[in-house]
């Protein structure tokens, strides 16, 4: 395992530096550069961009021909984060260990900022210059459909409905697919673009769909057991919503979360190997997103084990 948690180090690490250039300022920093810059150059774990470095990588392409997809994944991710943490939706008061972007900056300019982030995404994205002119377009669709109707915009609206307090876990499950798994499955997808790899791509949705329902499952029971010190972004904020740990407590919501990350990684490790790799990476970034959980909450130390 620390051979594979050196490579994901170093895959972040190319990430970070690929951000800073991509928002790199040509003159003195505005407020709107200053937002933009404080949530996506804050410390960051960047699990869904590595994840397409890893999947790129896993499948035959180059993870730095992935490059810039994975940083408009980061920067379509961190567009999200800044509007979830709005008064008029979560009301939060941190997130990644620093005070969200609206204390700081004003409701507005973080809006802006969002909205400015996105769209640098997409302009990221279509402007790949490693990539031919069909994988760009096909990484833009796949972005646009993770975003869109079908994708988080849809599961933050049932998220924040009066209907989330009388949501079975079937239709939770499909709320978290939409809100966090489509992203997670944009950039598993992205990576099997980049390696011009078309019969893994389906792997690779149900892949980052099941990482990214059992992520959400997890973050929820974190959301009920852990301090905002530690978790470093609020906490208890889902109090009186349906989640999985309000349904079936914590212990079990736990190991459905780690369940359901484990569920689809077989798909991805025969992808891999269908492409002459042999899919260790994608088995050690489902412990690593599983195990980073336990990390923050020792009574799981553990417990929530991923495997092949």
């Amino acid at each position: 395992m620390g051979g594979q948690l050196d490579v994901y180090m170093m895959l972040r690490a190319k990430i970070e530096s690929r951000l800073a250039e991509l928002v790199r300022l040509d003159g003195p920093l505005d407020p709107l550069q200053g937002s933009l810059r404080h949530s996506l150059l804050a410390p960051a774990k960047r699990v869904r961009a590595v994840l397409t470095l890893v999947a790129a990588r896993e499948l035959g392409g180059r993870e730095s021909d992935a490059l810039d997809l994975a940083c408009a994944v980061e920067m379509i991710h961190t567009a999200s984060l800044i509007l979830d943490d709005l008064p008029c939706m979560d009301n939060a008061a941190t997130r990644r260990g620093i005070p969200s972007n609206h204390r700081v900056f004003g409701e507005a300019t973080a809006i802006l900022a969002s909205i400015g982030l996105m769209n640098r995404a997409y302009g990221v994205a279509a402007a790949s210059a490693k990539l031919s002119a069909d994988q760009r377009a096909e990484a833009v669709g796949v972005l646009e459909w993770s975003v869109g109707l079908e994708g988080l915009v849809r599961g933050q609206h049932d998220d924040l409905a009066d209907y989330r307090a009388t949501m079975n876990e079937a239709q939770l499950e499909t709320m978290y697919a939409q809100k966090t798994g489509a992203l997670f499955a944009a950039a598993a997808e992205c990576g099997a673009i980049v390696a011009n790899n078309q019969a893994a791509r389906p792997a690779m949705r149900k892949f980052g769909l099941d990482l990214g329902v059992g992520f959400q499952i997890l973050d929820d029971v974190l959301d009920a057991h852990a301090t905002s010190d530690r978790a470093g972004k609020d906490t208890s904020k889902d109090s009186g919503r349906t989640t999985f740990p309000s349904l079936l407590g914590v212990t079990e919501a736990a190991e459905i979360g780690r369940a359901k990350i484990e569920g689809g990684v077989g798909a991805a490790v025969a992808a891999a190997q269908a492409a002459g790799s042999d899919g260790r990476l994608f088995t050690a970034f489902a412990s690593r997103l599983a195990e980073a959980f336990s990390e923050l909450m020792p009574e799981f130390q553990g417990k929530l084990v991923v495997s092949a």
